[in-house]
């Protein structure tokens, strides 16, 4: 009887391994899908990585050079325009 068992339980094993084996490079579709869904979780986390590693601009300074008469001029629409873009800094130079 324990025989028989033991005979049923490594045909079962072998007929399982053969059938594996033979089913394995049938789907190679699947290896490959696995392959770029891993490439696509490595390529996201290093973006992720790499944005939080990115240095924080600073606010883009622009100088100018104009004369004293038109200084006063000049003022309320640097005032203007700083308030409509805050990351551009204005300086004038008399």
């Amino acid at each position: 009887m324990a025989l028989a068992v033991t005979d049923t339980i490594l045909e079962v094993i072998s007929t399982f391994a053969i059938t594996m084996t033979i089913r394995w490079p049938r789907q190679p579709h699947s290896l490959i899908i696995a392959f770029l869904a891993g490439l696509v979780v490595i390529q996201l986390a290093g973006l992720g990585m790499w944005r939080l590693v990115w240095p924080i601009a600073s606010p883009v300074e622009l100088s100018f050079v104009v004369s004293l008469d038109e200084a006063n001029d000049w003022r309320p629409l640097i005032d203007q325009f700083q308030t409509q873009n805050p990351d551009i800094r204005l300086r004038l130079v008399e």
